[in-house]
């Protein structure tokens, strides 16, 4: 007798969904040609139309947009005249004109040299018959983490200096170029002296820059004017919705920030201090009333969920993917609507009595590129470490009836490397389309940043780290651990073959375990019906009494 389930959801065993209320609601914006603003919101595939938004009234309606195809001749221009001449252009990303035309900036990531250098560049074109450039360099012994980042140079409206993002010293930056430069080395200055992260920014005239950082705490990140001249910095707003880039619209700053389970388009009036919303009709059902709070737990950043009663309970620990990612702040759901989905999901767990423990291991974004780097090498070891210690702490603090560890993605192998590390603290492991092997996927990637994790692919050198990540070699030490496979069948980032791999190897050791799959969803889920019906599993599998209620 098989000792597996393997469940294949279709259109079956669907609640219905109400168009009026949905998990959660999510708003983006985006331009037209002419300029226009536009604002999405919805979720899943629940998205409305596109509203055309006045930033001057906060008004929206659905409206068609007009066309204009803009485009900027010139600039075509001088980029083909510089990429005759200077070859390695054609490896630049990020490219950027000047207000004026006056001065080029680009980028050339440590990933396409061999050498591991990467190049921020400043071209003066002040005589485009004598084009002049200034850089600096810096090695990257690891993944160019600012290839991640949304934008990496800014110009002064009048061309006076350029800002540019660098985490050469540790923490993504801001540093100030002023122009014109004189040699060949780019000449900047440090603006904040302070480690922490910054997300976007924006220059706004020759005193004034915006940025969003989580200074003040690691899981939230806020709003900031900072002042060139007088160095003053002053907060605007908190729990912005970071990895989205700010936007100037006259004389208005629009940007995105979480409210609960949604996620808004706001203004911020320089002339007033205001912050306030669009008018976008809300499809979010109510926001769930828990107990929720960011805190220190084993060294590590940690955003807790539950309800009221601590203990006696089943406790959820959650493994973000990436690793290069950041777990949901306590108060909202993920800047990612992709994330946002487990959000919702954890809340209906927690909603019946679960206590959630959302864990930011090293790997981790917003903490700068040390704690980044420190998962090369160390995956399967330090990572696990990680959930180690706080499992031991948690379990103080809660006393559980059960403890679950859950994960997508790379959390996804955690929560099972883990699992067969020390079974004996845990009563199950879920993996939401996980890593199962890993050599199979760098070979599968060939060039990632998974690969620089191993410091390339498998060879006699670094046997021993892929050793040392094996779910397979420890699973003879698990007994009446329960085991939930989850896998995407279009998944495009992680291959379902590294699931079905696992499941063959479960069923002839015939180790207890149930493999769901998903039709017609890649990576990250896309469907509320494939949703609730995760939700439905999971609570199954935990014993959660949970109605998944979207």
């Amino acid at each position: 007798m098989k000792a597996f389930l393997k469940i294949t959801v279709f259109l079956l065993l669907i609640l219905p969904l109400s168009v009026s209320a949905l998990g959660f609601d999510y708003a983006t914006m985006s331009f037209g040609t002419c300029g226009d603003l536009r604002i999405q919101s919805g979720a899943l595939e629940n998205k409305t139309t596109y509203y055309h938004c006045d930033p001057k009234t906060l008004t929206c309606d659905q409206e068609q947009a007009k066309e204009c195809g803009l485009t900027d001749p010139t600039q075509d221009n001088l980029l083909k005249t510089l990429r005759s001449k200077y070859k390695e252009i054609w490896n630049a990303s990020r490219i950027q004109f000047s207000p004026d035309n006056n001065y080029l900036v680009y980028y050339i990531s440590s990933k396409v040299n061999k050498d591991k250098i990467r190049h921020h560049v400043l071209f003066d074109l002040r005589d485009i018959s004598q084009p002049r450039w200034s850089e600096i360099t810096s090695k990257v012994p690891n993944w160019d983490l600012l290839t991640e980042e949304n934008r990496l140079f800014a110009f002064a409206p009048d061309e006076s200096f350029v800002i540019y993002l660098d985490d050469r010293d540790g923490y993504s930056t801001l540093y100030q170029t002023q122009l014109p430069q004189t040699g060949k080395k780019l000449i900047a200055k440090k603006l904040i002296s302070r480690n922490y992260s910054i997300g976007d920014f924006l220059v706004w005239d020759k005193n004034t820059i915006y940025f969003y950082t989580n200074r003040e705490q690691a899981l939230t990140w806020s709003l900031y004017r900072f002042n060139l001249t007088t160095r003053d910095l002053k907060k605007i707003t908190d729990n912005i919705s970071y990895g989205e880039k700010l936007q100037r619209v006259d004389d208005y700053l629009l940007f995105t920030r979480l409210a609960g389970n949604r996620k808004l388009v706001s203004r911020y009036d320089p002339t007033t201090g205001a912050v306030a919303n669009f008018q976008i009709p809300s499809l979010a059902k109510t926001f769930p009333q828990l107990v929720r709070k960011n805190a220190t737990i084993a060294k590590r950043q940690v955003s807790v969920v539950r309800t009221e009663k601590k203990i006696g309970q089943p406790l959820i620990i959650w493994l973000h993917g990436g690793p290069y990612r950041q777990v949901a702040g306590a108060g909202n759901y993920h800047a990612y609507q992709s994330y946002a989905t487990y959000d919702w999901l954890l809340d209906e767990l927690a909603q019946t009595g679960a206590i959630v423990a959302k864990v930011d291991y090293v790997g981790s974004y917003g903490y700068g590129r040390q704690f980044a780097d420190t998962i090369v090498g160390q995956v399967g070891k330090k990572d696990v470490a990680d959930i180690l210690a706080l499992t031991t702490e948690l379990k103080t603090m809660y006393q559980p009836s059960a403890i679950y560890l859950i994960g997508n993605s790379y959390g996804g192998y955690l929560s099972l490397r883990t699992l067969v590390e020390k079974p004996t603290n845990y009563t199950g492991a879920i993996s939401i389309n996980g890593v199962t092997h890993w050599s199979k996927l760098l070979d599968y990637y060939q060039n990632s940043i998974f690969n620089t994790y191993f410091h390339g692919l498998r060879g006699d050198d670094n046997d021993p780290l892929f050793q040392e990540t094996g779910i397979t070699e420890r699973l003879d030490r698990v007994t009446k651990q329960k085991i939930l496979i989850v896998q995407n069948d279009s998944d495009k980032t992680i291959p379902p073959s590294q699931a079905t791999w696992l499941v063959d190897i479960l069923d002839r050791r015939q180790k207890p375990y149930e493999f769901v799959t998903y039709a017609d969803e890649d990576h990250t889920f896309a469907q509320s019906k494939n949703l609730i019906n995760l939700c439905q599993k999971i609570a199954s599998f935990t014993n959660i009494a949970s109605q998944c209620q979207w």
